[in-house]
């Protein structure tokens, strides 16, 4: 083992153990289907198309239970009473990148009374063409953001500092840091150590976590630039 090895292991596993606290992976035989299908290179548009869909729309139910449900007594149709769980907060749902469209869409049939919005990060370069920084270029966001629950949708969740940029800007219109929740596809370990290190009180709800992942969504899921253009032709197809 050479000199920091160790040390490098050892700070991966605390960082790790702090990511499992902070993350939800959904999980489930149905869901590893899906994601199986997401990531085979051999998937036609028409099999991811589907697949992204049904996931897109499991996370997007598991997240809208998640944060923050209480107790009723509700009257079922023969007059018996039963308990459930209600949801307590005002949800907002917001698109980091063009990736993340579909989220917002689908979000947006889900719970028809809640605003969406979109962020957009991209990055910054120098002289010669080299990446520098990461920077927030676009918000439309709904007034009163500071009001609801943020559900920050995004294919990938890396480590490319794309989410913290776009929660440090949340952040600073008002949106409390433990009012965020990061819904993603699939999530890099190193990644949401990098996003809990810097906001604590993020919660981040994910299909699944990977210990190494390319922070390129586009080198995760092949078919992922064809599924944003339909997304984009629906998303036309609606506002006409």
């Amino acid at each position: 083992m050479g000199v920091g090895e160790g040390e490098e292991e050892e700070e991966d596993a605390v960082g790790y153990a702090s990511v499992q606290s902070a993350a939800t992976e959904i999980g489930g035989h149905a869901v590893m289907v899906l994601l199986t299908t997401l990531r085979d290179v051999r998937s036609d548009p028409a099999s991811f198309r589907r697949a992204a869909s049904c996931l897109i729309s499991i996370l997007l139910e598991e997240s809208v239970a998640l944060l923050g449900t209480r107790v009723v007594e509700r009257i079922g149709a023969a007059g018996e009473r039963y308990t459930g769980l209600e949801r307590m907060h005002d949800l907002c749902g917001i698109a980091l990148g063009d990736e993340a469209l579909s989220f917002a869409m689908t979000f947006r049939e889900i719970e028809t009374q809640s605003p969406i919005g979109s962020i957009k990060v991209e990055e910054v370069f120098d002289d010669f063409g080299n990446p520098v920084q990461r920077r927030v270029t676009h918000m439309n966001l709904p007034m009163n953001i500071s009001h609801y629950k943020i559900l920050l949708f995004t294919f990938v969740c890396g480590d490319n500092g794309c989410e913290c940029k776009a929660i440090a800007a949340l952040c600073s219109l008002g949106v409390e840091e433990k009012d965020i929740a990061i819904v993603a596809m699939l999530s890099s370990a190193r990644g949401l150590n990098m996003i809990t290190n810097q906001f604590p009180q993020i919660r981040v709800i994910t299909a699944a976590v990977e210990d190494q992942m390319t922070a390129s969504p586009f080198a995760v899921f092949a078919g992922l630039a064809t599924f944003i253009g339909q997304s984009r032709n629906d998303a036309d197809v609606r506002s006409d």
